[in-house]
């Protein structure tokens, strides 16, 4: 993979773990103390797991943008 496959790969991981703060933020929880999502229990949702595939998929591009400069 290229260097621009890693850059494109971080912009998606990015834009899906802010699609899935918006997520988690905005889920309505009446008996929470504070904004904080994890306040009173963790539920999982699926704006947790855009979250984690969002950090996963940043992850990955680092990793190819890395190897690629590691090959000159």
């Amino acid at each position: 993979m290229t260097r621009t496959t890693g850059q494109i790969l971080r912009t998606v991981g990015l834009l899906i773990e802010l699609i899935g703060v918006f997520a988690v933020m905005s889920q309505a929880r009446p008996n929470a103390a504070g904004w904080f999502p994890l306040s009173n229990e963790f539920v999982f949702s699926f704006g947790w797991a855009a979250v984690a595939l969002g950090f996963v998929m940043w992850l990955i591009g680092q990793i190819v943008i890395h190897s690629a400069r590691a090959r000159r």
